[in-house]
Parts: C-alpha cells; sequence; structure tokens
C-alpha cells in the first residue's frame, strides 16, 4: 500500500470515528432514561451503533426479528428510544453509520451494571405482604377448635394461589402492618399487596389490578345516642365519622380529610364510638360478618352499637395494588390481570364467601 494511500485510509478512519462519536447516542440520553426511576424506557433500548465498514460490511436481512427493518442507505437514519427519535447522518466519508442489534436489550443493561430484573423480568419469587389484622372471609388464619393456627385461608389467599400457579411464579406473603405494608409495596422494598381499595392517592402510588371482589359499605352507630341522620353517603360528611388507620375510604364518598383514621383497629375504633369521640364508625358488612364467625368480636349483635348500610352506596371494589417502583411491574400487573376472570371470582365467592355469610342467617 502507498503512504498515499495509507494516509487516505487514515483519514476516512478517523472522519468516520468522528461521525460516530458526532452522531451516536446523546450521553444526556442515558441520564434521562438509563438513570430515571422508572426504567420502561431502558427496555425499549436495544440497539448499539457503529460505523459500517463500506461494501465489506454485512447487511441486516429485512424483517429479521431483531432488526424489523432494513437499515437505510439514505443520508438520515432514525432509531427509536424511549424520548424522541433523533437522525444519523451518513458519514462524510461515504462510509454508513448503521445500527448493529445486539442479542438482547438486557445485555446492554448488564454491560451497564444494572440487574436483569431491569429488563422487565419477573424476579424468581414476588414478594407480598398483607395486613397483620385478619379480614375475614378474605385473608385470615385457619382455626381448629378454639385454636388459632399460622394458616392463612379464605377467599384472596385461595385468589393468589390460583393466579401464581396459573402462572408457574413462586411467590411469599408476610403479614405486617397495614401503614408499613403499604409502604414496603410504595418504596419498591416489596412487590404487591392485596385487599385494597383504590383512592387517588394510591392510583399514584401503585398501579392497581382489575377488581376482584366487592363489599358492602355499612356505619356503625352508638345506641347510647340518637341513631345519627343518614339519608344518603353525603350526610356521611356532615358527621364526625371514624376509620381506621391507613385505610381508604373512597368509596363511602369521602376523602382522608373526611375522616378521623386515629384508631389502629376496629375495636379501637368502636372504643372511640362508644366514648362519644365518634358519630359513626365505617366498615365493610361482609368483613364484619366474618370477624363474627371466626370467633372475633360480633359488632353486628353488640348491646352497645347498632348498624345500618351507607343509603345509595355502591359496592366498595378491591384490588392488588403492584409497586410502581420495581422495574417489572408492568409484567407482574399482567401476570396478576390474567389471572383475574369472573368465572374464578364467582367459584371461589362460592366456596370462600358465601358459606361465611350463610352463618349469619
Amino acid at each position: 500500500m502507498s503512504r498515499q494511500a495509507a494516509q487516505q485510509q487514515t483519514a476516512n478512519s478517523e472522519q468516520t470515528s468522528q461521525d460516530f462519536r458526532a452522531h451516536a447516542i446523546p450521553p444526556q440520553w442515558f441520564a434521562d432514561n438509563m438513570l430515571m426511576p422508572s426504567i420502561a424506557a431502558i427496555r425499549q433500548m436495544f440497539f448499539i451503533l457503529r460505523p459500517r465498514a463500506g461494501k465489506r460490511g454485512k447487511r441486516m436481512r429485512q424483517g429479521s426479528p431483531a432488526c424489523p427493518q432494513q437499515a437505510s442507505t439514505t443520508s438520515q437514519r432514525f432509531i427509536k428510544t424511549g424520548g424522541e427519535p433523533f437522525s444519523l447522518p451518513t458519514a462524510a466519508n461515504g462510509n454508513a453509520i448503521m445500527i448493529k442489534p445486539i442479542a438482547s436489550g438486557c445485555l446492554l443493561l448488564l454491560l451497564y451494571g444494572l440487574s436483569p430484573h431491569a429488563c422487565g423480568q419477573l424476579p424468581e419469587t414476588v414478594r407480598i405482604c398483607v395486613d397483620a389484622e385478619e379480614w375475614p372471609p378474605f385473608f385470615y388464619f385457619e382455626r381448629e377448635g378454639t385454636r388459632v393456627t399460622q394458616r392463612n385461608i379464605g377467599y384472596t389467599v385461595d385468589y393468589l394461589q390460583a393466579i401464581f400457579e396459573q402462572a408457574r411464579q413462586k411467590y411469599t406473603v408476610t403479614r405486617m402492618s397495614w401503614i408499613r405494608c403499604q409502604a414496603e409495596v410504595k418504596s419498591g422494598n416489596l412487590d404487591m399487596t392485596v385487599d385494597a381499595v383504590s383512592s387517588p392517592e394510591r392510583e399514584q402510588a401503585y398501579l392497581l389490578s382489575k377488581t376482584y371482589y366487592y363489599t358492602t359499605g355499612i356505619y356503625f352507630f352508638s345506641r347510647a345516642r340518637p341513631m345519627p341522620k343518614i339519608h344518603s353517603q353525603a350526610d356521611l360528611k356532615t358527621l364526625h365519622v371514624c376509620g381506621q388507620h391507613g385505610y381508604a375510604y373512597q368509596p363511602f364518598g369521602l376523602g382522608p380529610q373526611d375522616v378521623d383514621t386515629t384508631p389502629y383497629t376496629l375495636s379501637a375504633a368502636m372504643m372511640q364510638l362508644k366514648a362519644g369521640h365518634c358519630d359513626a364508625v365505617l366498615e365493610e358488612k361482609e368483613v364484619a360478618i366474618g370477624m363474627a364467625a371466626i370467633g372475633l368480636t360480633n359488632y353486628l349483635k353488640h348491646p352497645d352499637f347498632g348498624y345500618r348500610e351507607v343509603p345509595g352506596m355502591a359496592g366498595s371494589d378491591y384490588h392488588m395494588l403492584i409497586s410502581r417502583q420495581v422495574p417489572y411491574a408492568s409484567q407482574l400487573l399482567r401476570l396478576v390481570d390474567a389471572g383475574i376472570n369472573d368465572e374464578l371470582s364467582a367459584r371461589l365467592r362460592r366456596k370462600d364467601v358465601d358459606p361465611i355469610l350463610d352463618l349469619r342467617q
């Protein structure tokens, strides 16, 4: 090779390198997308760039799975990222800058030291937390006579088993306070929780599954004082209403500012009601019946309290809550929603809920 030819080749190589650096993925894109809390954009990033070595470079086959569209030979090329596309002009020396697919977008993530879960893959075991307080007939401890076992049973227990067995996905369930459970899922330390109604705050903090059961809203009142005048759901806002700490009362038409949630348990709320610190205590009828059925206090037939259904109130819809902070949030939501259906809900309601409700008859 002559000295002139060698100098020309070196110049071409340097020009190609400059063009590549000038038009490669902007560093700000990685700052905006690779490091952002939500990594949805990361999962969409499946390509890296390299200079194409003229005629000797391999041409990608049109329609291949790794490259849906053959690289263009025009002067403007585009690559889709989590944000707006940006253009890649042809190098000044005539060598085209091509998009080379890598085997998997996950490989790129691993090169940047990220976990495989950043690709959206579900972990080996999904981590679920539930309220330490029992929520019969949906989630509670099995009884053997008068002995309380540590085995979880109920409608939600069976629903989780059906969902995850169908998906062949492992999961664990941990009991803790309801406040802590919600915080752990919100932060991404745990993956999901169950038995939750919707609220604006929860819709921002979590992904909500489809409705998988509903309940009937009731209110308790003290027999020692005149029964509160509640003719519609709106009348609840005129009263000093008590609930439980960490619970949402959106189905009752009440926001956090409308309910005194100082009590941590139903029994504590009922003591507040008896002491005259509340006009009414809100609860779900099916849960109150379930508590009586498993041997807890039967507030429905308590001499100190009466109850009524809230006039005009539709049923409370219950969901599973998925953390928005785990990289596989959308995959987990799809898995859960795929397992929720009317046939399963009806079958489990007949199995787990109706027999408990019939005990009250």
